[in-house]
């Protein structure tokens, strides 16, 4: 077992530098003394009830009535879209709004990485996509961010949730913020060697639990209130994600959390064949969305019902194309 310590992956998020005209800094412990612009009525998605905001930019949301009728995620998203020539004249206080009351920002916390949720938010969303073209963008993110620091009524993830946002390197590249991942002195993460079923050795990452349980509750509450037709199974957690879910828990070991490059030996070396769904067992998204899932039942042979860990979200069981991951990719795997 290596000891090398990593770095924890979503432990907290750190503002370290910022050359606003505002120049603030953004410690969760800092008194901010330089007056914020209000942004009026903002909104963020990890909240309990639609608000008048949110019924602006997407009448269609977890809290109406067609939403629970939906079974597949581009029906999800297409009812989320907003048209360009609302969107290039919406002011960037606005956009701000618009992104932060996004009915899936959620998923933000559904990818095993920063990178690759920020991408994928940027194809679903289009209020972020356009704000990341804004060279104001990222000044507007800071000020709801500090709103939230102030705000003793904010949702546990609320702060998280901007600070991710604020790390899309088109923020930082166009207003010099700098976004680092901090790490806890008292909470370390290392390297476990473990081996494919066919003795293949690979390497995954003993993590711990990251997030307080305000933030895990939270967390499981929305996922269900997001995805109304996905069933809810386990608890979100840090510890383990959905690689390890998918093709190492069978042995008994749920505590690793696995990248990409570990996950794709169990295809590569023999572990897992290529199957029909028919007769599949597990189920990987392919390597832009990262994601794997496991448990395939073909009841439904276009869209089979299979388990996975969605992120360091929980683990929950949906059909292949609802939920919030990319399907077009997915190849199917059985045992080889």
């Amino acid at each position: 077992m290596m000891k090398n310590k990593i770095r924890r992956l979503t432990a907290f998020i750190l503002i370290l530098t910022l050359t606003f005209s505002l120049s603030l800094s953004i410690y969760a412990n800092e008194t901010v003394t330089d007056e914020i612009v209000p942004i009026s009525n903002w909104a963020i998605a990890l909240q309990d009830d639609a608000t008048e905001e949110d019924i602006k930019h997407y009448p269609i949301n977890p809290s109406s009535k067609e939403w629970k009728t939906f079974t597949e995620s581009e029906q999800m998203i297409s009812a989320c879209r907003i048209d360009n020539a609302i969107l290039s004249n919406m002011s960037t206080e606005e956009l701000v709004s618009a992104v932060l009351s996004y009915p899936m920002l959620v998923d933000l916390y559904f990818y095993n990485s920063i990178e690759t949720a920020l991408q994928q938010l940027a194809k679903k969303s289009d209020a972020f996509y356009e704000l990341r073209q804004r060279t104001d963008g990222a000044e507007y993110l800071l000020q709801a961010y500090n709103n939230r620091l102030k705000s003793r009524n904010s949702a546990p993830l609320a702060s998280l949730t901007i600070a991710i946002l604020l790390s899309d390197e088109a923020f930082s590249d166009s207003a010099n913020v700098a976004v680092t991942v901090g790490t806890d002195a008292s909470t370390y993460a290392y390297y476990v060697s473990i081996q494919t079923p066919k003795g293949t050795t690979v390497q995954v990452i003993n993590r711990g639990e990251e997030y307080t349980s305000a933030e895990i509750s939270e967390l499981n509450e929305y996922t269900k209130k997001t995805y109304p037709n996905a069933t809810y199974i386990a608890s979100s957690t840090t510890v383990y994600n959905c690689h390890n879910f998918a093709w190492n828990s069978n042995n008994g070991q749920m505590s690793y959390w696995m990248n990409q490059d570990s996950a794709k030996v169990y295809m590569s070396d023999g572990s897992y064949v290529s199957s029909t769904i028919s007769k599949a067992t597990h189920a990987y998204y392919g390597d832009e969305v990262d994601h794997s899932a496991r448990g395939v039942t073909a009841s439904g042979i276009y869209q089979p019902t299979v388990l996975s860990k969605w992120g360091a979200g929980p683990v929950m069981m949906h059909t292949i194309n609802y939920g919030p991951y990319d399907s077009s990719d997915v190849t199917y795997w059985k045992a080889g």
